[in-house]
């Protein structure tokens, strides 16, 4: 029976000699020491924060305290907004993603594809992480305008522009005097107080917050 065939393999100039069908993984953890692997997907070394994710590879799930487990992203409303950022790899240029005016996410602009848009200094329109975590109130932004949405996407939904909002009548109807309000729903009830922004908790709402 031939002794099965030996390859020479390099990991961090390192070179040791592997049988066939041997995977990369595996021959890093023949070598040991720091190029080995581990098991979970993490590398102390790396600097910088990715989110919520650990500091590996950031795959574009762009979640953060405001905004995981809050809202629906076809309840928000995409705007675009720029501010001028100190970073210099950080073009400024964002979507913020607003209920009422509450921004509960920020991102890159991006296009139908889903990739980040060019900017307007004819870059990539890549975001810092102050822009992104840090920038979360509306005065933090010059608004643009609402962002112009696919009409036959999900987000779409309810997403109108230019829409003229009703005139209150009642004022007009009472001569100038404001309806007299006989009940306050949250005197009888405990639900939506008024004292709690829900986007503002750093977790999940619990039911322990309407008691």
């Amino acid at each position: 029976m031939s002794e099965q065939p030996l390859f020479k393999v390099t990991i961090d100039n390192i070179t040791i000699e592997v049988p066939a069908g041997t995977t990369i993984l595996n021959a890093a953890r023949q070598i040991g020491g720091e190029v080995a692997p581990p098991a979970m997907c993490y590398y102390s070394k790396l600097e910088g924060s990715g989110g919520n994710v650990i500091d590996v590879c950031p795959v574009g799930a762009l979640t953060d305290k405001t905004f995981r487990f809050k809202n629906r992203v076809w309840f928000t409303k995409p705007v675009d907004a720029h501010r001028n950022c100190e970073n210099p790899k950080c073009c400024g240029e964002v979507q913020l993603w607003m209920r009422g005016d509450e921004v509960f996410r920020v991102t890159a602009r991006k296009d139908e594809w889903g990739e980040v848009k060019e900017a307007s200094n004819g870059k990539t329109g890549w975001i810092c992480n102050v822009c992104r975590f840090d920038k979360k109130e509306m005065k933090d932004w010059m608004i643009e305008g609402p962002t112009k949405v696919n009409r036959h996407s999900v987000i779409a939904q309810g997403h109108y522009v230019g829409v003229i909002k009703p005139q209150e009548t009642l004022p007009e109807v009472l001569k100038g005097r404001q309806p007299k309000l006989l009940m306050d729903i949250h005197d009888v009830s405990e639900v939506n107080k008024p004292t709690i922004e829900l986007s503002l908790l750093e977790r999940p709402a619990h039911s322990t917050d309407f008691k």
